[in-house]
């Protein structure tokens, strides 16, 4: 039931919020640089990115990785999966730091190119969806 209607309003609005924990998760990897911190980066990025350009929301890190040609992050989800808080070789993780920065870019270009309003176009159909929700979950 929710579906149509979130899809409805989908707008060039998620680019700030992927943005915005995109570059906190990025602040936090650089305190503590494990390969779950820079999978965090690489997922809010990307699927920001797919998310403009498609309106089509995909959180498949692995499916979005290939499908954005960043194969070479399946190590990186190995070693997630290995450990946790592993720490990254500084050495890598410089590897990854201009990938991380065109990611970003990308991510900027996206919403400048997106097919997405720029605002929801559905904000009271939103609003009487969540109070009619209310309405019956409280029999008000």
């Amino acid at each position: 039931e929710l579906r149509p209607v979130a899809r409805r309003s989908l707008s060039r609005r998620v680019h700030r919020h992927y943005r915005g924990f995109a570059q906190n998760q990025l602040r936090l990897l650089e305190k503590q640089p494990t390969a779950k911190k820079l999978l965090y980066v690489l997922r809010t990025t990307i699927t920001g990115i797919h998310l403009l350009a498609t309106g089509e929301l995909e959180p498949d890190l692995t499916r979005l990785t290939v499908r954005y040609g960043i194969e070479d992050a399946a190590a990186l989800i190995e070693r997630k999966c290995a450990g946790e808080r592993v720490e990254l070789d500084p050495g890598l993780l410089d590897a990854w730091g201009p990938r991380v920065d065109a990611l970003f870019a990308r991510l900027d270009e996206a919403r400048e190119t997106s097919a997405l309003p720029e605002e929801p176009s559905n904000e009271p159909e939103m609003r009487n969806w969540l109070l009619g929700v209310r309405r019956a979950r409280f029999d008000v």
